[in-house]
Order: C-alpha cells, then structure tokens, then sequence
C-alpha cells in the first residue's frame, strides 16, 4: 500500500493517514484541522481567504470563523518549530515553508485461511525468510445489501497499552466504512446497544453468540476481529460472519492503524467495492476509563456509566461521542435539564469537525428531550434538520428513528393518519437494513394508532406481527412491551 509523505524538515506529514509526526514522535491534530493543514499546503506562497477555507474545509455546516482561528493556533503549536504560517490581515493566511514529497509502501502480509492454513503458515515463513512477498487469496462474493456488524476487538496481547483496543480498534474499523442506499454500517454506539438487547457481554462475545447477533440486529455480515503478537509484530485475525458461512484470514504487520485499515479495505470489497472513509488514526474510543464506562452503560447501571463519562471528560473535554453517551445516560436517569446542557456542547463540537452524523444522532435525543418537555414545535424543527443530516450519511438507523419520533409528535397532535404514515415509513427504513427491534417497535405503535382510531380489526393484525416478529427473532426487551399492550 502506497502513501504519501511531505517531509518539511524534522515534520512528516502522512497524508493518507492524517496524522503529523516531530522527530519520529507522533503529534495529535484533529481531522478538521489536518484539512485545513493540507489545504495551505497545497496552496503554498499564496493566501487562502477564511472564505475559502471555510467553504472547502467546512463545507455547508453553519460555523463561524473562530473555527478558522482555532485550527491555526493549534497548527502554529504543532509547527512551532518552523512557524509556517503568515497572517494576512483581512486576507487569509499563506504556508511559507517549502516541502519534499515522499512515497513510500506499508510492508503488510495478508492471508486468508481454509484447510490447507498450515501449508500457507510454512510458506508465509519462507517468504518472509527470502523477502516478504504480499500473499493474497481472495474469494468472488456477489455484492451486499443490508448491514454490517463490526463487535469489539479481543486483544491477546496482556499489557496496559492495548487496553484501548477493544473498542478504540472497533471503531476505528467503523469510521472507515461507507455507508450506501443498500449498505448500513452499525456505528459503535449501535453495536453496543444490539448486545445489550442480546444480553452478550462486551468482553466475552463469542462466535457462537453470532446467531443471537442476527437474530437481534438483522445484520448480514458481522466481523471479529482479535490482535494478537507483540509491538512492531502484530497479527490481526479476522471472521467475517454471514448467516450460512465464514471466511477467516489474518494480516500481519507493525502498525496496528496499517492493519484495521487493511481490514477496512476488505470488508469494502465484500460489500460490494465500497469506497472507505479517509484514514483518521483518531478514535474518541481509546480510554481506559472509557472502556468501563461502555461496560456500565452496556450493563444498564446507568449512574455509573455517568460518573464514567464525567471521568473520561475531565481529561478528554473535546470527546463529542462521550457528551452524547453522557447525555442518553443521564436522560435514561429523568436528568433533561443535564442532558440537554451536554447535547448543546456535543452539538458545538460535532459542527467544528462537520461531523454530520454525530450532529444529526445528537438532534435525534435534543428532539427526544424536547418531547418529553411537550414543546412541539421545537421538537418538528430538530427532527426535520437531523433527518437531513442523517439522510446525507445514509444512517438508516436513525432515519428510522426520526420517522418513529416524528410519528409520537403526531399521534399526539392528533394526526393519526400522519402519525400512521410516518410509523410506516421508520418500518420502511428499518426494512433497508433488516432491523428487528426497529420494525417491531413501529409495528407496536401502529397497534396503539389503530386502537386510538377505533379500528379494532387493523389494531389484531398489527399486534400479530409484532408478536410474530418478537418471539421469533426472541426480541426479549420488546415482550414485556408486547405482554402490557396484550394484557389490556
């Protein structure tokens, strides 16, 4: 794998990677701001505006231009050995230094195994012996429609500095992949809660839990994937999971980023040669602190999970995905008043980085809050803006949340033919990516519609489904729901 690297003098720059090194010493730059660093760079000796870089960087998400001002102090501190950037006043900025451009190749061995893995472990040691070829075996797949499910990493390697690997490597993989109008990709937030409706626990997810992982998400392929080996020698292993078959293989390199990436690359090609997202090394997954949180939050202990959260942001205050976890937490537990403080700060966060799929997952619990608070008119404003953010992403999940939210305003107002609309259009969405507890739950609340609407007939055939639909998939968080709404 070939990558591009500016070298300015002790500084390199990957640009496939997004990420800056100092004297071989990796420096932190946020995605946004990286951007913006590419941007002046291929523009050197000359001004790039604020409008330009707001319009190429930012693109159509409403920022103001102290996002400007705080990606070139953060640049100016990374560069502070060469100061590289000259303010031109009322004009922009201009790059001053001058850069080598570099291409090197990421030496990786991939694998994939089947009945003959010990003759391919003996020559994989022979060809590392007089060389390190890349080995490659690739089987023809038709192309996808549905979902992926990547689950959290196993790491086998037992020291203090792979703790992160568990979810931070997970949702490395995720921020890769592309969602598509055939494809929905489970962002870790989503996987985590389909164990929680499993009842798997985070650490101990085995592959004969994959049929319960099915039954409950509707997923078409899901991934696992456990590192095992030593720094600068890791060996990534893989399983990717379909209802009536597997394929496993392993890659092995230095860089565990090279290798998720890797893996990135090959879940594309088996969806159907899916394009991947630009590499971020990035994850907001990679605290130990985090980690047990996610176990709280995942085990229903919400007020632990807060004061996790709350602990993770003491030292990661930037960390837009743990403000949202924080603020479900923290609406799980009746804290609106809270939860709707830190959503406003998730939301200012996600906007700097433009990051439209954690602003439009946000807009989706400020709607939920602002039900909840009976102000309508807020709630249809915040529902139509993060509804076209998610549309944007392809995030099918959350269309089909939005549409069910919007169905509850609705049916509230009164608007029962609306109401019925919208229920069927979150079915709809959750049909593109075969989610059970999606349809399910909307197949419930058309029930409840029919019932208001005095139509006792269509009320019998909506209940039918539901239950059809719930003890067959063994939906057990929606048969308390289904019990109560029977019983009455």
């Amino acid at each position: 794998m070939h990558q591009t690297i500016l070298q300015i003098g002790d500084y390199q720059i990957n640009v496939d990677k997004g990420s800056v090194q100092y004297q071989g010493q990796s420096i932190k730059i946020r995605p946004k701001t990286f951007a913006l660093l590419l941007k002046l760079i291929k523009n050197k000796g000359a001004v790039v505006t604020k409008g330009e870089i707001l319009a190429s960087i930012w693109g159509d998400v409403t920022v103001d231009e102290q996002i400007i001002f705080q990606s070139i102090k953060e640049l100016r501190k990374i560069f502070k050995e060469i100061e590289p950037i000259r303010t031109m006043p009322r004009q922009g900025y201009i790059w001053t230094e001058d850069y080598q451009q570099i291409q090197t190749e990421d030496k990786q061995v991939s694998i994939f195994w089947d009945k003959r893995y010990l003759s391919f472990v003996v020559m994989i040691a022979l060809l590392c012996a007089v060389g390190g070829y890349h080995f490659l075996l690739s089987s023809n797949r038709a192309a996808m429609s549905g979902s992926v499910l990547v689950l959290p990493v196993k790491s086998r390697i037992k020291d203090n500095q792979h703790q992160w690997v568990r979810f931070g490597a997970m949702d490395m993989v995720i921020r890769r992949l592309q969602p598509s109008q055939s494809i929905a990709i489970y962002q870790p937030d989503d996987v985590l809660d389909v164990l929680r409706r499993a009842k798997i626990p985070v650490e101990q997810v085995l592959s004969t839990d994959s049929k319960r992982i099915f039954a409950k998400s509707g997923a078409n392929m899901i991934v696992q994937i456990y590192l095992d080996g030593s720094p600068k020698d890791y060996q990534l292993h893989y399983t990717f999971i379909y209802r009536h078959s597997q394929e496993k293989g392993v890659f092995l390199g230095e860089s565990i980023e090279n290798l998720l990436d890797n893996t990135a690359q090959l879940i594309a090609q088996k969806i159907g040669g899916q394009s991947i997202k630009a590499a971020n090394p990035h994850s907001d997954f990679t605290s130990a602190l985090l980690s047990t949180a996610l176990e709280y939050y995942q085990q229903e202990d919400f007020l632990k999970a807060e004061q996790f959260f709350q602990a993770v942001l003491a030292s990661e205050p930037d960390n837009r995905l743990v403000h949202r976890l924080l603020a479900q937490a923290m609406l799980v537990q009746g804290k609106k008043i809270q939860a709707e403080h830190i959503l406003q700060k998730a939301m200012m966060l996600s906007k700097e980085e433009g990051d439209q799929q954690q602003m439009a997952r946000i807009r989706y619990w400020q709607a939920t809050t602002a039900l909840a608070q009976g102000r309508f008119e807020k709630v249809d404003h915040l529902i139509r803006q993060g509804h076209a953010w998610a549309k944007r992403e392809n995030d099918w999940l959350y269309l089909g949340y939005f549409s069910e939210l919007k169905g509850h305003v609705q049916a509230k107002q009164s608007k029962y033919d609306l109401a019925a609309q919208s229920y069927n259009q979150a079915i709809a969405y959750h049909d593109i990516i075969e989610c059970p507890y999606g349809k399910a739950s909307n197949l419930l609340n058309l029930a409840r519609l029919s019932q208001l609407r005095g139509m006792q007939g269509e009320m019998d055939v909506y209940t039918n489904k539901a239950q059809s639909l719930i003890r067959t998939r063994t939906l057990t968080s929606l048969e308390e729901e289904l019990k109560a709404w029977t019983s009455q």
